[in-house]
């Protein structure tokens, strides 16, 4: 909670460091009330002017950085354990074999000519009928929370920074003849 505030707070303060061309200094007091404690946090903002402002050495300041993690596709948290549930349902805890599963869902979201009809996100994409196990079971649903091995997860976080690491947009959990096996999965272009 208190870091989904911090970095509203912040965004206000870069927001308003853009609008005015000027460097902003935002402080935050966080109250403790449990422990009777406060902390004082001061964000300067924008990064790049900082060496253009003279500051108060006897003041700490803290610049915080967005984390660039699975944002790069809009996904919230809770997409994100949903997307790490199905590929753990998918592919199992082995790492290529998650990025394989990681990686047609990234080539469908990629290629809207083909693959719109079925949604324009991960999300849509995973929660399409008959597409992935989201609407063909439930034995996904015991992997949410990030209840995954982090070799799913480390496959998933690198197929969303880096990208597929193959062209296949379609996978069977049997044997197809011409398809390539990863895992325990054969992939093919659809």
């Amino acid at each position: 909670m208190k870091k989904k505030m911090i970095k509203r707070i912040v965004l206000v303060c870069m927001i308003t460091s853009i609008i005015t061309s000027a460097a902003t200094t935002c402080t935050l007091m966080l109250i403790d009330k449990k422990n009777n404690a406060e902390d004082e946090i001061v964000y300067y903002i924008p990064e790049e002017v900082e060496s253009e402002v003279v500051e108060d050495e006897s003041k700490e300041v803290i610049t915080e950085e967005e984390p660039e993690t699975y944002l790069y596709y809009g996904l919230t948290e809770d997409e994100l354990n949903l997307v790490y549930a199905v590929v753990m349902q998918e592919g199992g805890s082995d790492y290529h074999s998650a990025e394989a599963v990681m990686s047609t869902i990234i080539n469908r979201v990629n290629n809207p000519e083909k693959w719109s009809w079925a949604g324009d996100t991960i999300i849509e994409q995973i929660k399409y009928p008959q597409q992935y196990c989201y609407s063909l079971d439930d034995y996904w649903v015991k992997y949410l929370d990030g209840n995954v091995p982090d070799t799913v997860k480390w496959a998933v976080m690198s197929v969303l920074e880096f990208g597929p690491v193959h062209k296949y947009d379609c996978f069977r959990g049997y044997y197809i003849e011409g398809c390539e096996q990863i895992g325990d999965n054969w992939y093919f272009v659809g």
